[in-house]
């Protein structure tokens, strides 16, 4: 049995990660600050109940993590508002400390960054198709609007020049919007109160997204080495309407619903939005209007939209996200 560590896993994509890697039968333990364990008790109960061991703690440093003895580390916490420096302290900072402790006692680190750490890519147009760049964030090729993304890619250029350190064993996985069981993100929040009113949001915009099931397994395969040495897009290849989504959360619902069209307001907010607001990253990403697709994951059976919505929606009934 290999030992898996989730750095800063009291979250939305460290509660699917946790359960998929005890349905492996990997040791699976969850690092955080006792503080994000007081703020999130559904999904420290929920990991608890799923055999997963806490290790909390006021402080993660290298000396604590290092303590814990893993085989692989997910670097999962993360922030998605908050000034450059705030944002570089989950971003960079920590990975750093997870970076060092890993090469210490030999063991793979793997980073969640996010689909906005390709920034926008000089000499693409909006629409274009976007796969793993041949060499990673070529320099003056990539513009990053936003503090998440910036950071984002910094974090993925410290894991990239520490290969040699880790002896080639990390990976980094770009999600886009995550979506599914554990979805308590604002965007999720209120899109299935307004289905269960009867609205439909629309963005006028195809959403780069990631269904949190299957993000778990890939970074689960991450963690047994399948990406090594590589960053991967992880992006579900159906680049569904926003509407596609929340319709359907009408139908699971039974409900007829008007389509609300979201985007003139988000445009406009996204737009005058500072660079350190989760909106602003929120726009870019959804202006841009790429196709990410991954050349690492073709023939990957991603699970079908409508199973997600229904697994989504069933979550958001049982855990408190009453109209």
């Amino acid at each position: 049995m290999t030992r898996h560590v989730i750095i800063g896993g009291i979250g939305f994509v460290g509660a699917n990660l946790a359960l998929e890697l005890v349905k492996r039968g990997h040791e699976t333990i969850v690092a955080g600050k006792r503080s994000s364990a007081d703020k999130r008790p559904l999904i420290t109960g929920h990991l608890e109940r799923s055999g997963v061991k806490l290790a909390l703690s006021d402080r993660i440093d290298r000396g604590f993590l290092e303590g814990l003895g893993a085989d692989v580390y997910y670097h999962v916490a993360g922030a998605i508002a908050g000034s450059l420096e705030a944002q570089r302290v989950p971003h960079v900072r920590l990975l750093d400390k997870a970076v060092r402790a890993a090469s210490s006692i030999g063991a793979r680190v793997v980073y969640v960054s996010s689909i906005g750490a390709i920034g926008t890519v000089r000499g693409l147009s909006r629409g274009s198709k976007v796969l793993e760049e041949d060499v990673h964030l070529e320099p003056g090729r990539h513009v990053h609007e936003s503090n998440h993304e910036t950071t984002k890619a910094e974090g993925e250029r410290l894991l990239v020049s520490s290969s040699k350190m880790l002896r080639g064993k990390w990976a980094i996985m770009r999600p886009g919007l995550v979506f599914g069981p554990w979805g308590y993100h604002v965007e999720w929040r209120l899109s299935y109160r307004l289905a269960s009113r009867g609205i439909a949001v629309d963005f006028s915009r195809r959403v780069p997204h990631v269904y949190s099931g299957d993000l778990a397994k890939l970074l689960a395969d991450s963690g047994e080495g399948l990406f090594d040495g590589r960053w991967v897009n992880a992006v579900d290849p159906l680049h569904p309407r926003m509407l596609d989504i929340t319709m359907l959360m009408c139908t699971i619902l039974g409900r007829k619903c008007l389509r609300l069209n979201a985007w003139p307001v988000l445009s406009v907010a996204g737009r005058m939005a500072p660079r350190s607001s989760p909106l602003r990253a929120a726009y870019v990403i959804m202006r841009r209007e790429y196709f990410y697709s991954s050349r690492f994951l073709e023939g990957y059976e991603w699970t079908p939209l409508e199973s997600q919505v229904r697994e989504f929606v069933s979550w958001a009934k049982s855990h408190g996200l009453a109209p």
